[in-house]
């Protein structure tokens, strides 16, 4: 059955055992016509002893004999350490998704316990190579890595591709399910399918699940019916089991039972309302039965127009652009999506047109829309987000530079001419001084034609004389000529500053002109 549904899997199993030794050590009974009796040894009396053997129908079935002790020729037992070893030589490969909690158990109480126990046991070295892979194994899953169907996957790639990580621990969960071959497992494997049809649909997974459900339905199916067909057998046996009980054990065998189709009619309506349809069966329940059987009509007849292998090549295609996106790879990836959708269009349009034509030819994809598309298109909408972000961000970041330098750029033409600038302030303080100078000289002509004025009426020669002597002696009164303003160097550490200077002596001559006309020099005449 497994082989028919997931033959990959089943191919890596045979594999395995390929390389698995097939000689186990037992205890041996050899009897005296030369028969060859291997197994394990569970009881020894004086007359016989009864030996475990593994029966040819299953190896998990044991087949018990007693042997009469005037017929052995000859009694060898495994050794304490082939026990030992037998009791841990299976523990690699590891099963997936194992816990760090029971790989320490593992290794404590498997390869560390045989050797601290059998340090010279001749399967030593094989201890030794199981006690390794474990020791591996462990330190990745600490680390965050997780083991899916014997495939290792690191917090990384958790990262990069959660959605395909996700599908493959469905897939798991699916096969883990069919392997049961029971209503129930089978039951299960399709409520995980439905899970990751609606979660990660489109991913390789799915294409993967999709082949295996399509073997798995008709078993589904023979489970199904042969439930429905036995239930009033198995209902009819439990009611006549009932009667053959004492009363109080009528009413607890009752009330058991009302309690598990209770429990089965919460579970179902739970589903229902969480829009699960793959609702768990009630064996005893007609009814459920039936439902299930129709329901596994309507998912074989769905599935039926589903060309899995070209779902498996879309799916790679798809995870092509997931891997591209992880490496940094955005405008490939964006094409390779744009392809992979048209070419989804053009075999839509080619399906509606055979339908039309009422053709038998299967359909390539499925008609839900891809949760693995919608993924990469988020994917990509982020990863541009981004890069629209970190460019705004190196804009902002050059225009406040160029900010800074502009800044530092018109301070340093400033210092570079510092001593320019402190020359034409000179300049400038020398001219207002000239200024001042010229009104104080202006006034002290003014004040001194005012007083020839009121003296002409007395002595108009005096006056005249007066007046030319007066004008005589401003013009040949020499005027201050001017300090020429001097930069004092940076480090000079004394010396008055020449604008104080300057306006030191502007300061007397407001002063002399405000004495000037308190005493009445320099009035207006009348």
């Amino acid at each position: 059955m497994d082989q028919k549904i997931f033959s990959p899997w089943l191919t890596a199993v045979a594999v395995a055992l390929l390389f698995t030794p097939a000689v186990v050590q037992a205890d041996t009974i050899t009897l005296k016509d030369g028969t060859v009796l291997e197994g394990k040894i569970v009881l020894e009396a004086d007359d016989f002893v009864k030996i475990e053997m593994e029966s040819k129908i299953s190896a998990t079935i044991k087949d018990s004999k007693l042997v009469d002790r005037k017929t052995i020729a000859s009694i060898k037992k495994a050794s304490p350490d082939e026990e030992a070893f037998e009791k841990i030589k299976n523990l690699v490969p590891t099963r997936s998704l194992m816990p760090a909690s029971e790989y320490k158990d593992k290794i404590n109480t498997g390869p560390k316990a045989f050797i601290e126990q059998y340090p010279n046991s001749v399967h030593r070295s094989k201890v030794d190579e199981i006690l390794t892979v474990l020791t591996e194994e462990l330190d990745k899953v600490e680390r965050g890595s997780q083991k899916i169907d014997g495939v290792w996957y690191s917090p990384q790639d958790r990262r990069d591709f959660p959605m395909f990580v996700n599908a493959e621990k469905r897939y798991y969960a699916i096969k883990t399910h069919a392997g049961s071959k029971n209503l129930a497992g089978y039951i299960e494997a399709m409520r995980a399918f439905e899970a990751l049809e609606e979660n990660e649909l489109g991913t390789p997974a799915h294409a993967k699940a999709v082949k295996g459900v399509k073997n798995l339905l008709p078993l589904l199916e023979v489970q199904a019916k042969r439930a429905l067909r036995n239930v009033h057998v198995r209902n009819e046996a439990w009611e006549k089991g009932k009667g053959n009980l004492p009363i109080d054990e009528q009413q607890r065998v009752i009330a058991a039972k009302e309690r598990e189709e209770a429990s089965f009619k919460r579970a179902a309506e739970a589903d229902r309302k969480n829009g699960i349809k793959w609702v768990r069966v009630n064996i005893n329940s007609p009814q459920s039965l039936e439902a299930c059987v129709a329901l596994i009509a309507d998912e074989t007849a769905r599935l039926e127009s589903v060309d899995a292998d070209v779902l498996a090549a879309r799916a790679e295609k798809l995870h092509g652009v997931d891997r591209m996106l992880a490496k940094g790879q955005l405008i490939e990836a964006q094409d390779a999506l744009e392809k992979i959708l048209e070419e989804d269009s053009q075999a839509a349009s080619s399906g509606t047109s055979n339908k039309k034509r009422r053709s038998t030819k299967k359909s390539s994809v499925s008609t839900d829309p891809s949760t693995y598309v919608e993924e990469l298109k988020l994917k990509i909408s982020q990863k541009q987000e981004a890069i629209a972000a970190a460019e705004a961000a190196k804009a902002a970041a050059a225009k406040s530079n160029e900010l800074v330098q502009n800044t530092k750029g018109g301070d340093d033409p400033a210092k570079g001419d510092e001593g320019k600038g402190e020359e034409s302030k000179g300049e400038e303080t020398e001219k207002g001084s000239e200024e001042t100078e010229k009104s104080g000289t202006s006034s002290f002509a003014q004040l001194a034609q005012s007083s020839a004025k009121s003296q002409a009426s007395k002595n108009k020669g005096e006056s005249d004389k007066s007046t030319k002597s007066s004008s005589k002696k401003s013009k040949d009164k020499p005027k201050p000529k001017p300090e020429r303003p001097r930069t004092a160097a940076a480090d000079d550490g004394g010396g008055i500053p020449f604008h104080f200077i300057t306006l030191g002596i502007a300061a007397i001559l407001g002063i002399a002109i405000f004495v000037m006309k308190k005493m009445g020099i320099g009035g207006t005449g009348e």
